[in-house]
């Protein structure tokens, strides 16, 4: 009801279509062949952005021709009851950098945290992701992953820039939810290494 209160009012806004849950990464692969423009970025429905989200990411897009732009998000958290903390800004870098195109460097950086596996908090040109077949995996674990790794090791520019304009929720059940990746990303890392 609400997408088709915004659909009605904003002609920017389309509502693709309403289909019975089926999950993230369905939802995500539909808005991808259905957009039209230079970049596409995900936005989680229990999260919030800032007026400038957007428009930061695109100006380094636009700066650097990058294939994929990352900033870090402010992260709040909330107890059983609902009650929202104070947000925690979480800057994935203090500068604008441009990755190396080495890819040992670039996943020891994600192997160390200093790169979120998330979708969010980022946006992707559209072409790039066409060119390479990245698309999300309606797996029930670690969707994002499988997206961004490929993302990471393709893209020609990748960079980072010190914004936080995208606001992560933290709920009692999402709190050890992070914790499973470092069981998988260096096997998911010889995947992607048999790509070449």
């Amino acid at each position: 009801l609400l997408c088709k209160q915004y659909a009605a009012c904003y002609s920017r806004i389309h509502l693709l279509r309403h289909a019975h849950n089926q999950g993230a990464a369905v939802a995500r692969n539909t808005g991808m062949d259905q957009a039209q423009g230079d970049y596409l970025a995900f936005i989680d429905a229990d999260d919030c952005i800032e007026p400038e989200y957007l428009e930061r990411l695109l100006q380094a897009a636009e700066q650097t021709k990058a294939d994929v732009v990352v900033e870090g998000c402010k992260l709040w958290k909330e107890d059983a009851d609902g009650q929202r903390g104070e947000a925690e800004n979480h800057p994935v870098i203090d500068q604008l950098t441009i990755l190396p195109t080495d890819k040992d460097y670039r996943f020891n950086q994600l192997f160390e945290h200093r790169i979120p596996t998330v979708p969010w908090g980022r946006i992707f040109r559209r072409k790039f992701l066409q060119a390479h077949g990245i698309r999300f995996r309606a797996t029930p674990f670690f969707e994002d992953c499988m997206f961004n790794f490929p993302a990471l090791y393709f893209a020609s520019t990748y960079v980072l820039i010190p914004e936080t304009h995208y606001g992560y929720r933290v709920t009692p059940e999402s709190v050890n939810r992070g914790n499973e990746i470092d069981k998988v990303d260096r096997f998911v890392y010889a995947i992607l290494l048999n790509l070449q």
